[in-house]
């Protein structure tokens, strides 16, 4: 046994074990990850010469020109990328470019979320051709992934009343699902955005002016019903936007939307309606998917999101009981029970093995 306080480097930071079994997390993962970036990092640098010569190349540039191009080259793509999110297309998904150079929206929407759950072995079963001509059929794969979240994730469920909590959450949000979503709007307009889009990716000058903004890879094109402002303008973490927090970020939000209006007025309609974007933002807050289309975006977030924002929408004066949890989760699936049992299973196996890379780690000290 791993001596107590004794701990294992992560990516950012360190765990212990008693922390690490409390993580939603797989722990057995993420503690994997800092050897994988020393062997990344020398794999970088052993192929630093092919790597300067292709860029060098598609970007037409001999070696002494690629110091003076970078700012241009940097201003562009941050240009091109920001205007593109004005942009209406015809399906949902991303952009790929092919052998012979043609930009076609061919992929599926590969957003970071998405990249998450499979890097942690999570199947998704959204093959990367797959593109979405209605906004329905890709809010039910969304729902799909965190059912496939519970099923494949080894420490999805603590234990059997976490895993039926879970489990009627999920089957109350598909059941939900008409009433978030627009059916005038399923088959498109679907709106080319950055969808990681948070403060540690922009980077602004000493104006405030904004200079650069960083990870564009997951930028894909989705419905425009789930356009909304981000849920960090208060500097609060999604699932805190609670009391007065939640008053404080209800002002940002209406004071984002302001600026916006006056903003947009510069930019065309996104149908042959009076329809803009700041109109789907401020039904969405009113109607309440603002929360919902964010809880479908975060497998960690769905279970309080729904407590705390969905549920009270249809039912305030009642709180979810665990007699709500044991009657709805028996439609989340034919068979429940079993892959309750498995997945309890699943956790002790974990468990264990989270233990014993603590003790062998600490053996070798």
């Amino acid at each position: 046994m791993a001596r107590q306080g004794f701990t294992l480097p992560l990516l950012r930071g360190t765990t212990t074990l008693e922390s690490a079994l409390e993580q939603e997390e797989d722990m057995l993962i993420d503690l994997g990850y800092p050897e994988q970036r020393i062997e990344f990092f020398v794999s970088l640098y052993s192929s630093r010469d092919d790597i300067e010569n292709i860029a060098s190349y598609h970007l037409g540039l001999c070696p002494s020109d690629t110091c003076p191009w970078k700012p241009r080259v940097l201003w562009y793509i941050k240009r091109s990328m920001l205007e593109n999110g004005y942009l209406v297309m015809d399906y949902i998904g991303s952009w790929t470019l092919d052998t012979n150079g043609i930009l076609q929206l061919s992929n599926r929407p590969l957003t970071l979320r998405l990249h998450q759950l499979e890097n942690a072995g999570i199947a998704t079963n959204i093959g990367r051709s797959l593109t979405y001509s209605t906004a329905d059929a890709y809010y039910l794969d969304l729902l799909s992934c965190h059912d496939s979240r519970i099923r494949y994730q080894p420490n999805s469920l603590s234990d059997a009343d976490d895993g039926r909590a879970q489990m009627a959450r999920l089957t109350i949000m598909q059941a939900l699902l008409p009433h978030f979503a627009n059916r005038e709007l399923r088959e498109g307009p679907f709106l080319y955005r950055l969808t990681d889009l948070h403060p540690s990716n922009i980077f602004v000058d000493n104006n405030w002016d904004i200079k650069f903004v960083v990870d564009l890879e997951w930028a894909c094109s989705l419905p425009a019903e789930t356009l909304r402002p981000p849920y960090w303008l208060t500097g609060r973490s999604i699932d805190d936007l609670t009391g007065e927090h939640l008053d404080t970020f209800r002002q940002a939000y209406e004071e984002f939307m302001d600026v916006c209006k006056e903003e947009e007025k510069s930019f065309p309609r996104i149908t042959n309606t009076c329809l803009y974007r700041t109109e789907l933002m401020g039904k969405g807050w009113q109607i309440g998917n603002f929360w919902y289309f964010q809880a479908l975006d975060s497998p960690k977030g769905l279970f309080n999101l729904f407590h705390q924002h969905i549920h009270p929408i249809f039912a305030s004066a009642h709180r979810v009981s665990s007699d709500f949890s044991r009657v709805v989760s028996d439609y989340w699936a034919a068979n429940v029970e079993e892959v309750i049992a498995a997945k309890l299973r699943d956790k002790e196996d974990y468990d264990n093995k989270l233990s014993q890379r603590f003790k062998d780690a600490a053996a070798h000290i």
